[in-house]
């Protein structure tokens, strides 16, 4: 339950957080002539874009930032909870790279702290200012990709591809509570005190806002990617995760654009390829083709297999120190169970390597390949 509701609430928090950011960029760019009507409900509404004079605030000031701040405690609680909590199963494969518990805890958190000290530090430096921002995204581009390799070769799959939205979430809350609300207060108070803000401070907040805006559909994707392992647990996990931020980032940028009454169509070509060869790159690669093995394989053999990699998890009575249910209610206690799910076992354990989860059991090349071997013959 505490599971359950924590995600529901991330969830629902996120939804407000990635709307308030859409909406907000929306009006910022469909504003005409310093206004905009809207209609819903039977009543218009007119929006204003005023710039802030000395003397003319309101004192009634609505202020985005709560939906992000509990977005980012709650994923935290999760990142915690199921990635931290129990042996950090779901975290660590130490047929990437071999990590105690407690090391795996503190690479997550100085990767979450790191990732901010150099983003920020690039966006606040003179190369920031270089061709209105663009040497700068350059390198932020670079410096991503290099984090998203980073990251696959490190942490299992899943953990990768989660820590990457962990980081995109961390640096959007630090953008809203470290560079865009501070600079807002400065304004305002400014304003208060009869003087002439600094409209500069207004411009920096922005770009700090429309990085946040194009991280959105990203950091979406990392949220649902998890219920994907082909994906998460592929040999080219970190090209995938790369492409998928650069569409996601496509796609928002085209969004941007047409909310300003304006198009990106080289856009488009390059994200419907990116995606027709990500569905090519992930296909399954199947070990074992139908017909071609002569000899039958004894289910004695492949008993074995399952008693010493699959059992501890899928069970009614898990042994395993993470899992106490077994995962999807699939169970391998008697023979009838096992045949039942020949074909899952194929799919998960021999053509995609997502199971067992992060190869906690250590099954081996040749015990998939004898699985595969079966499950060809059994699931036809």
């Amino acid at each position: 339950w505490f599971s359950l509701s924590l995600r529901w609430f991330h969830v629902v928090t996120g939804m407000m957080w990635v709307g308030n950011s859409f909406y907000v960029m929306w009006v910022d760019g469909s504003v005409r002539k310093d206004e905009t009507w809207m209609v819903h409900g039977g009543y218009f509404y007119r929006v204003e874009k005023k710039v802030m004079r000395a003397g003319e605030m309101t004192e009634v000031v609505h202020w985005f930032k709560l939906e992000a701040t509990f977005t980012w405690l709650s994923g935290m609680a999760l990142l915690a909870a199921v990635f931290y909590a129990g042996s950090a199963a779901l975290l660590i494969d130490p047929a990437i790279f071999p990590l105690t518990q407690p090391q795996a805890i503190g690479l997550s958190l100085g990767i979450l702290a790191g990732t901010w000290v150099g983003y920020d530090l690039l966006w606040a430096s003179p190369v920031a200012k270089i061709k209105d921002g663009m040497v700068a995204t350059v390198v932020s581009i670079f410096l991503a990709s290099l984090l998203v390799y980073g990251l696959t070769r490190i942490f299992g799959g899943r953990g990768a591809f989660i820590h990457l939205g962990a980081v995109f979430g961390t640096l959007m809350i630090l953008n809203v509570w470290m560079r865009i609300l501070p600079a807002q207060r400065k304004m305002i108070d400014s304003t208060y005190q009869g003087k002439t803000p600094d409209y500069a401070l207004g411009s920096a907040a922005k770009k700090r806002s429309t990085h946040n805006s194009y991280m959105t559909l990203p950091v979406i994707f990392v949220m649902i990617s998890n219920h994907f392992p082909a994906l998460y647990s592929h040999r080219y996990n970190w090209g995938i995760l790369a492409i998928f931020i650069a569409i996601g980032m496509g796609i928002r940028h085209e969004m941007i654009l047409r909310a300003r009454g304006s198009s990106a169509p080289w856009v488009y070509p390059p994200v419907l390829g990116a995606i027709g060869f990500l569905i090519y790159l992930s296909a399954p690669a199947q070990r074992t083709q139908a017909g071609s093995t002569k000899e039958a394989v004894a289910f004695s053999a492949v008993r074995g297999v399952i008693a010493r990699r699959c059992v501890s998890c899928h069970s009614a009575s898990p042994t395993d120190d993470v899992f106490r249910i077994a995962p999807a209610q699939v169970f391998f206690d008697e023979d009838a169970q096992i045949i039942a799910q020949a074909a899952r076992i194929r799919a998960r354990a021999v053509d995609t390597d997502t199971m067992p989860i992060g190869n906690k059991t250590g099954m081996t090349l040749q015990e998939r390949e004898l699985l595969g071997a079966w499950t060809v013959k059994t699931a036809l």
